[in-house]
């Protein structure tokens, strides 16, 4: 039904005719401003001022703060569209601006009127929505509606795919966007890495993952004991022996030491600190003709070598003690659990 509001200019006959009006009723006025016929459904009848938008628009600008005004006048220049920036420029001021107090008398407004209309302050429509919802979409929640199909079914006829990322289009757009914000893609941006080593420390205490002591020892897979991952035979051995000695002791310490390699800062962390003494297990095959004496080498990678050896520094200037022979070791934990022990602890 098309109701004419023109002759409507009280509160009184305005909140009347509200309570009449549903959603499929529409209201006609001639704005009181310019003179052009409006229409609109009765869920935008908000008010009887019987202003037209463009005029509704003007008068609201005109009484907004300065600082308001100046931006929406701006885009308005532009050739954007201002009524929705009209509207967020209201809420965001308004909500900037509230004092503890009015948000108070707000939050009593609000309880009062619902008070008023359903006898519960804090009513909540809830079966109202739920019979919306199916009316709507055949479901009365999201999940078993079939508002997700139509969502999918609107991106494949806009973008070929069911998510708007199916299109090349879009995803090199926000690809052109996010290189041009950050200066790269992901790690490739300066911005990125020094807010992920930023975030991480705050956190963790360390930049990144590889200097955390848990994820560590979470990323040797090679052996497992007592819950406790290891790289090698060796320090499993060990780490039983002092335990069975009752030797004081930390495995995988705390602790980092700095090194440079080609120009960048890298880490070192100790394997053992044993009576406030550090230690790391190595074998002579890490050095040059298996001569501790030699530079350290990486066996695996030889590409690898020179940083070795830079960690292999770092170690004699931390006066961290490499133990190279632990066979003494390896023989106590045979004797007392077996020679097949320490290989049943490798990880499948």
């Amino acid at each position: 039904m098309i109701y004419d509001v023109n002759n409507i200019n009280d509160e009184n006959h305005f909140t009347e005719l509200k309570n009449k009006l549903v959603r499929k009723d529409f209201v006609t006025y001639t704005c009181r401003n310019c003179g052009i016929l409006v229409n609109k459904g009765s869920r935008c009848y908000k008010n009887f001022n019987n202003l037209c938008h463009s005029c509704s628009v003007s008068k609201t600008i005109a009484n907004r703060p300065i600082e308001i005004q100046n931006e929406i006048n701006a885009k308005v220049q532009a050739g954007r569209k201002t009524h929705q920036d009209e509207i967020n420029a209201r809420i965001s001021y308004s909500m900037s601006h509230r004092t503890e107090e009015q948000l108070k008398i707000s939050k009593e407004k609000r309880h009062k009127t619902c008070l008023e209309k359903y006898g519960n302050e804090y009513y909540n429509n809830k079966e109202q929505a739920k019979q919306t919802m199916l009316k709507l979409y055949g479901g009365t929640a999201t999940l078993n509606s079939n508002l997700k199909q139509r969502v999918q079914q609107t991106n494949i006829q806009k973008y070929g795919g069911i998510s708007p990322m199916c299109s090349d289009i879009i995803v090199d757009k926000l690809k052109t966007t996010y290189i041009k914000n950050n200066g790269g893609m992901g790690f490739a941006s300066d911005k990125v890495k020094e807010t992920f080593k930023k975030n991480y420390k705050e956190t963790f205490g360390v930049e990144n993952s590889s200097q955390n002591p848990i994820v560590r020892r979470k990323q040797a897979t090679k052996y497992k004991y007592e819950n406790i991952n290891f790289d090698s035979k060796p320090e499993i051995a060990y780490y039983i022996w002092l335990t069975d000695h009752n030797i004081e002791f930390e495995y995988q310490p705390n602790v980092k030491f700095e090194y440079f390699y080609q120009n960048k800062i890298h880490y070192y962390i100790p394997d053992f600190k044993v009576n406030g003494e550090y230690q790391e297990i190595k074998g002579l095959h890490f050095f040059k003709n298996c001569d501790m004496n030699e530079t350290m080498i990486n066996p695996f990678d030889r590409t690898q070598d020179d940083k070795y050896e830079a960690k292999h520094q770092c170690m004699i200037k931390n006066n961290v003690k490499i133990l190279t022979n632990f066979d003494e070791y390896i023989k106590y934990v045979k004797n007392k659990y077996g020679k097949a022990f320490l290989e049943s602890l490798k990880r499948k």
